[in-house]
């Protein structure tokens, strides 16, 4: 009993301490982004000025920027977050008809960000997918990476090689049908903006577990996530439907400890107590020893479900400040 006491007085101070560091964090402001298929868009957080260190987040799979809408105003002071909404999701533009997402491409996305904003050197915070992008990227560029925070992904998911052809047919399969689907029938129409929202929930248990997104959390997701249907009967999916076509390509094992080796900036993974591993255990195991050759690696856990950013931002919030004092000064 008297170790809880001390350790929820621990958290309520660095509660407060983040708070008060980001006193003069602004409200998420609206962007686009010019690409050569549309827009990024995304939500600014942070100072109104140029000044500030800047971060670029990528949300999860299927989520929007939105899901960062509670976790945004307790980062530090001093720090500019621009969360996006990655291609097909939000208010981003999705791709052209006949294309499909690959996951390796979400690199020259983050790059044509960066390069927009005129940013040489910034911070990658990824929650689940976008966690696994940012890695990377970081591992790929680590010039322009000044720190990485993974929130509940530990790596990509990994393709064996027994699995290479089984896969490949069943990406091909998938995105024909999906494309024959799109053209025969538009997406679902959900005549409330309640049933949308219950369907959000509904999914949301069977992939994560049960209360694994709070209603208050699928409500910020949907602010982003919901539009009126074209014929003006209800709403639909903001979501491209052609981000459920599994990945035409995969990254082998060995590929993804390169990956890992190559991260050399200051490094932060939150996992999640009530979350997933998404890979073996040998290859999750294998990788955080990689992470852990990195001396300003850090690992923490935090009590909650994969959502745990958005459900429970209190708890993510000081881990983030104790790294970033720590390890992230403004250049």
């Amino acid at each position: 009993m008297v170790a809880r006491l001390v350790d929820r007085k621990k958290t309520s101070l660095l509660i407060q301490t983040c708070r008060k560091m980001s006193s003069d964090v602004l409200s998420g402001r609206e962007v686009t982004i010019p690409v050569p298929w549309g827009v990024i868009a995304g939500k600014e957080w942070g100072p109104a000025s140029s000044s500030g260190v800047p971060w670029i987040v990528l949300h999860g799979w299927l989520d929007n920027a939105g899901s960062f809408d509670t976790l945004a105003p307790l980062f530090p002071a001093g720090h500019k977050l621009l969360c996006l909404d990655y291609p097909g999701h939000g208010h981003s533009s999705p791709l052209p008809a006949g294309q499909v997402y690959h996951y390796l491409e979400s690199l020259s996305y983050i790059q044509r960000v960066a390069s927009h904003m005129g940013w040489d050197r910034f911070g990658l915070v990824g929650h689940s997918m976008g966690a696994g992008m940012c890695s990377l990227y970081a591992a790929t560029f680590p010039e322009h990476v000044q720190a990485l925070i993974m929130i509940d992904l530990v790596k990509p998911s990994s393709r064996r090689l027994d699995e290479v052809v089984e896969r490949t047919r069943n990406a091909v399969q998938s995105l024909l049908s999906i494309e024959k689907k799109l053209k025969e029938k538009p997406d679902k129409v959900y005549k409330t903006e309640e049933e949308a929202l219950n369907r959000l929930l509904e999914s949301a248990n069977f992939m994560h577990g049960e209360n694994a997104v709070t209603e208050e959390s699928a409500r910020t997701i949907l602010k982003r996530g919901l539009k009126p249907s074209c014929c003006g009967s209800g709403f639909v999916y903001t979501r491209d439907l052609r981000h459920r076509i599994p990945s035409l390509y995969g990254l082998p094992p060995e590929f993804l400890e390169q990956f890992a080796k190559n991260i050399k900036c200051p490094h932060l993974l939150i996992k999640a107590t009530g979350s997933q591993d998404y890979d073996s255990e040998e290859l999750i195991q294998k990788i955080l020893e990689i992470y852990s050759d990195n001396p300003n690696y850090q690992f923490a856990t935090v009590e909650g479900s994969h959502h745990v950013h958005l459900n429970s931002p209190h708890l993510v919030a000081p881990e983030i400040g104790s790294f970033i004092s720590k390890h992230v000064k403004q250049e």
